[in-house]
């Protein structure tokens, strides 16, 4: 499913609750606040808020998937 990062996480919140949207918010991620909601046609798409730099943000996914124990440094320098 496809994901957007969006600076009006909010207000986008509210206003897909107002139109009779279903929305599910979703704290897996840990900090990241994100929400899902269902296009017309049942298409799955996710909401990001928009929060820090992408190395934060990439830094807090791994370490939610792999726990502390990872060497952060040493993934970024594969790329």
């Amino acid at each position: 499913h496809p994901a957007f990062r969006v600076s009006n996480y909010e207000d986008l919140l509210k206003r897909l609750e107002q139109a009779g949207f279903g929305v599910t918010p979703d704290n897996m991620l840990g900090d990241v606040e994100r929400f899902y909601t269902h296009d017309p046609f049942g298409n799955r798409l996710e909401f990001i808020k928009e929060i820090g730099s992408w190395q934060q943000k990439r830094e807090k996914s791994l370490q939610w998937q792999y726990g502390n124990k990872v060497k952060l440094d040493h993934i970024y320098r594969r790329r």
